[in-house]
């Protein structure tokens, strides 16, 4: 019996050696753990930390100036106030042409759509475009509160438009806890455009005049994180000092805004829209200054006898395209099909006189929607 109780005794101290082994292994993983989280417990660095830690009062809000720190892709989220009554929405027009990649919603109580993703904490979209002010306005609390916390987070912007055919209020309203009221119904016949941080493709220190309208909304802030981008006269008599449009600079809550006192339908708003567009994005979404008009000359090339162009046409086209370059500040295209049927073919009788000017012109590929031939130094697929 001796053997066994001895056999008996050694596997007994063998689990307890074993279990204290296991112990010890585990505190050191434990306090391993703990000192990296220390060091890495940066809010922009892991999502989780970020989930748990939210800005308090004391704390100093991320520069509104200075791009976001965390990952956003260059994707627009358009919340619309009804999808199906206006299909041919003019924001979602000018993004298509503009190529800016956008994801397009019907506002519901009931749902908001996903911001970020969970699994890489990288934001989905740079920019929030709201069709009407009254929408954001009357969005559950607890949506809202989720829509200006990733705002906040990701560095991201927010349009509004507004249109007081929606609303027939005539008096001052505020919007919600800001700074800043607005008025409706108040007709605006001159619009100024002054030198602004938001302005970059619009003219500035220029005013346009506007057909008698009522339906434009007038702001009144009350803070100095709001810059007056447009100003509108009700008379064509009185100096333009209405805010028709304003830049919040996120001085107020740490997200920067843009209110426009109309829609988008409204021309000078198609540019204005650009520019925030670039502003609020940090020039994530731009549009180049480059300025284009293409001229079909197909047609005149193969035409009836009597009416293709011959080598004084040419000259005279010619100069004058580079007229519209000096007096517009353009850049004159024509179709690059005409340009290789003068390479390869023969029987143009001004065949030669083409292909001298082409060295100078500008050739476009309506096909691609690119430069096919600038120079005979310089050529671009």
């Amino acid at each position: 019996m001796l053997p066994y109780f001895k056999f008996r005794d050694m596997f007994f101290y063998l689990i307890c050696f074993a279990g204290i082994v296991t112990m010890l292994g585990l505190l050191y993983n434990l306090r391993t753990d703990n000192q990296l989280k220390q060091v890495n417990s940066h809010p922009h660095q892991e999502l989780e930390s970020s989930k748990s830690h939210q800005p308090g009062p004391a704390e100093s809000l991320p520069a509104p100036s200075s791009p976001p720190v965390l990952t956003v892709e260059n994707r627009i989220l358009v919340i619309r106030y009804d999808l199906k009554r206006q299909p041919s929405d003019s924001i979602l027009v000018a993004l298509h042409y503009c190529r800016f990649e956008f994801k397009a919603i019907d506002y519901n109580q009931a749902r908001l759509p996903r911001l970020f993703n969970e699994d890489t904490a990288v934001g989905l979209y740079s920019v929030i475009v709201f069709q009407d002010l009254k929408t954001y306005i009357s969005m559950s609390e607890t949506f809202r509160t989720r829509l200006d916390e990733y705002c906040r987070k990701y560095g991201v912007g927010i349009v509004y438009f507004m249109s007081s055919k929606l609303s027939k209020l005539t008096v001052s309203a505020s919007i919600l806890d800001f700074p800043l009221s607005y008025s409706t119904g108040v007709p605006v016949k001159l619009y100024s455009i002054p030198k602004s941080s938001l302005a970059s493709i619009v003219r500035t220190d220029v005013v346009h005049e506007f057909k008698d309208s009522s339906d434009w909304v007038i702001y009144h802030p009350n803070h100095p994180t709001y810059e007056t981008f447009g100003y509108g006269s009700s008379s064509k008599e009185n100096k333009a000092t209405m805010p028709v449009g304003l830049l919040d600079k996120g001085g107020y809550d740490g997200i920067r805004r843009v209110f426009f006192g109309n829609n988008h339908a409204v021309w000078l708003h198609k540019i204005l829209f650009l520019d925030a567009l670039d502003c609020l994005t940090h020039g994530a979404l731009r549009i180049g200054k480059e300025k284009l008009i293409q001229v079909d000359i197909d047609d005149m090339l193969l035409g009836a006898n009597g009416t293709k162009m011959n080598a004084q046409d040419v000259q005279v086209t010619s100069s004058a395209a580079g007229g519209w370059s000096v007096l517009v500040g353009c850049v004159v295209m024509y179709n690059a099909a005409v340009f290789r049927l003068l390479s390869m073919h023969s029987e143009f009788g001004e065949r030669t006189t083409w292909l001298a000017s082409a060295s100078t012109w500008v050739w476009w590929d309506t096909a691609t929607r690119q430069v096919y031939y600038r120079s005979r130094q310089e050529m671009r697929k």
